[in-house]
């Protein structure tokens, strides 16, 4: 549920960031009936009526009614389709820093969509070519969400000593909540190992105790069966029985060591990542 919750949030802030996509619209009664149904809710008949106004108009196409069009799409949550919306006003003529614009506005839609690799590769290439510096910037304000919802701790890091967007205080509180984070991480490879040696313990080094106690007392137990049956002289219910349930028991308390590790670093990153969005978002 708090992931839910943070993707949720996420994805708010990224329709936040994308601003009026439509606020150029050229005056048509076609549009002016779109913009309408947008405003009432009927988002599916307002893409019918902007499309309807493209078709109409194919020598001349408007930049404006396409981008309504992919942020309609955003607001249906259909984020995909909207990133792809935007790569038809790509196609056409524009200024660069106009492309640039819609190139950031696809980002965004690919970030809600959790498409995180492209939005990466897309805010990058950019960043590095783009001629204006607000432009820049904000191209870097999505890098930063990029890396926070796709939990790349080391480049969040990284980004965020490099920018001029996170002087002072933020700067240094993003910093100290990524240090926290590779102090508290546990490593899989070393609770495995653990419970190689004795069944139980990586599951108390990954902060379940509770399960490591549990396979600590079947270990005992399923050893102690088998001693107690060779003791016995019970040879073939040793083999085929203790031995079976010791080493089943054992190999399982190995996998989930490496299990309870991995759930522990995942529920510190989920939390690591509602506090720094917290930061970014400023509330």
């Amino acid at each position: 549920m708090a992931a839910l919750k943070m993707s949720l949030s996420a994805i708010a802030l990224v329709i936040a960031l994308i601003g009026d996509a439509g606020a150029d619209t050229a005056v048509n009664p076609i549009v002016d009936e779109a913009e309408r149904l947008d405003a009432i809710g009927a988002w599916d008949e307002a893409i019918t009526e902007y499309e309807r106004y493209v078709f109409f108009h194919p020598d001349s196409p408007s930049v404006a009614v396409i981008r309504a069009i992919a942020d309609l799409y955003g607001k249906q949550g259909n984020f995909r389709k909207a990133a792809g919306t935007l790569d038809r006003a790509l196609s056409l003529s524009l200024a660069d820093s106009l492309r640039d614009v819609i190139r950031i506005e696809a980002a965004s839609f690919s970030i809600a969509a959790g498409d995180y690799q492209t939005a990466h590769l897309e805010l990058l290439r950019i960043g590095a070519f783009t001629l204006s510096s607000e432009i820049r910037d904000r191209a870097g304000r999505y890098l930063c969400l990029v890396y926070c919802m796709s939990m790349d701790w080391a480049g969040l890091k990284k980004l965020v000593d490099e920018s001029a967007a996170f002087e002072g205080i933020r700067r240094v509180s993003i910093d100290s909540l990524i240090v926290s984070k590779t102090r508290h991480r546990v490593s899989p490879v070393a609770a495995q190992w653990m419970s190689t040696f004795l069944p139980g313990l990586g599951q108390v080094y990954a902060r379940d105790a509770r399960n490591g106690c549990n396979a600590l007392a079947i270990s005992i137990a399923t050893g102690y069966l088998m001693v107690q049956s060779v003791m016995n002289g019970y040879f073939q219910e040793a083999i085929l029985t203790d031995v079976t349930l010791f080493w089943r028991y054992y190999c399982g308390n190995r996998w989930r060591a490496t299990e309870s590790a991995e759930r522990y670093n995942e529920r510190w990153n989920l939390e690591l990542r509602k506090k720094i969005l917290t930061l970014l978002v400023g509330r």
